[in-house]
């Protein structure tokens, strides 16, 4: 129906007056934009043939032809005219305020089709593609304003389809990876400004999937994740520089699952918590430098639960005692590093104020 009614329009157009357009500057009296205008027999008044808009300085600011196109407003400014979209159809040109061409392609329908060029205010090539129907097609390539390449994709009716890299200003690669459709597939590389990778992983249909790896910036290991449709899934790792291991958690689904444990740069446990379903509930865990456990207990919704003990640096048992709701219950016992039963600390310490 829609393209019945524009071929009505058209054949309606070519029977209509024609009669020439010029808007102008209300302070300056400057020329803003030129064109024919047909008014058909309805009332409608459609641009036709070729426009040229002006800067309200004076300089060109873009040139094409409409076919039953919308005519601009008078809403202008120091930037000139608001180009109408609608219409546009074969070669348009555009300019800067400083008189250079800044984007010159062609138009089918109102639409962008065929190639494109897009440049700096300077002149350098900024960008350059090729349209079908106004949708991206085959390869783009985008510049720095210094010329150096800043990317390079392949799309196929306007979404990213294939290899797609990314260069700084000085040429360093930054990025690389490849896309279906839209969405990131296989192999996906992050570069750091001297070229060192800097994270590496594969998606799956737009979703992280397997095994994810990121180093610090003298390319030495500081994470490894694990990932299974878009979500956290398996074990988590993050390393000493050294390659020491530093942390271990499990994940299952997207959810925080089992022990986090982490490791002083011996190698020795220092903490240890247990997650379920994602919460902090359940035994943590501390342990001293040389390896001996320093204290012990449950704990829910934040809160102490259940048994509790620490140990002295020694391995000797330092206290014990229950929790309920947060609160010690029952009796607690102490004991001094030769494994002596001493007074409550904390009494004492009450007594001693």
């Amino acid at each position: 129906m829609r393209h019945i009614l524009l071929c009505c329009l058209l054949l309606a157009a070519c029977a209509a007056d024609t009669t020439k357009h010029r808007t102008h500057d209300a302070h300056t009296g400057r020329l803003l934009c030129e064109g024919e205008v047909r008014t058909l027999e309805s009332g409608v008044r459609l641009a036709e043939g070729e426009w040229n808009f002006y800067y309200p300085a004076g300089g060109p600011q873009a040139r094409g032809r409409y076919r039953a196109g919308a005519l601009p407003t008078d809403a202008g400014g120091d930037s000139g005219l608001p180009v109408p979209r609608v219409g546009r159809e074969g070669l348009w040109t555009f300019w800067s305020d400083s008189g250079v061409v800044i984007a010159e392609g062609s138009y089918r329908g109102g639409k962008k089709h065929g190639e494109w060029t897009y440049r700096h205010t300077d002149g350098e090539l900024r960008a350059s593609g090729s349209f079908v129907d106004g949708r991206e097609e085959g390869e783009h390539e985008r510049y720095h304003p210094n010329g150096v390449l800043q990317s390079r994709t392949n799309y196929v009716a306007g979404k990213r389809h294939g290899q797609h890299a990314e260069w700084d200003a000085s040429g360093t690669l930054r990025f690389e990876g490849h896309y279906r459709a839209g969405l990131e597939v296989g192999a996906h590389k992050t570069y750091d400004a001297n070229g060192t990778l800097r994270e590496e992983g594969r998606f799956d249909a737009g979703r992280r999937t397997g095994e994810w790896k990121s180093w610090d910036e003298s390319g030495r290991l500081e994470w490894e994740r694990s990932y299974a449709q878009g979500r956290e899934h398996g074990e988590w790792r993050a390393y000493y520089p050294d390659g020491t291991l530093r942390q271990r958690a499990t994940y299952a689904n997207g959810v925080q699952q089992g022990p986090l444990t982490a490791y002083g740069s011996n190698g020795e446990p220092q903490w240890e918590f247990v997650y379920t379903a994602g919460e902090q509930r359940g035994r943590r865990t501390f342990w001293y430098e040389n390896g001996q456990k320093r204290s012990e207990g449950d704990y829910s919704e934040g809160k102490p639960v259940g048994l509790h003990r620490t140990w002295h640096e020694s391995g000797q048992l330092a206290s014990q005692g229950r929790y309920r709701e947060g609160m010690r219950v029952g009796s607690w016992h102490y004991w001094d590093e030769r494994g002596h039963s001493v007074p409550d600390p904390d009494q004492q310490f009450a007594s001693a104020r």
